[in-house]
């Protein structure tokens, strides 16, 4: 995800909008740890969404998480 950001995936009109953000994290270092988790997070916030678009199983998931 991180090479799709230094690759300006996300900032079609702003080519430099999150350099500051990409060199801080890969040069500087990542003293919050954002790094770290990141794949999980995706990872997990994919699923979210997934099942969100599954009502019943969304509501269910509510009551086993």
């Amino acid at each position: 995800f991180l090479h799709m950001i230094a690759q300006r995936k996300f900032s079609q009109e702003d080519k430099d909008l999150f350099k500051p953000i990409v060199n801080r994290l890969l040069n500087e270092g990542d003293p919050f740890f954002v790094l770290a988790d990141l794949e999980a997070y995706i990872n997990t916030q994919n699923r979210v969404a997934s099942l969100f678009k599954q009502p019943e199983e969304w509501t269910r998931s509510l009551f086993t998480m």
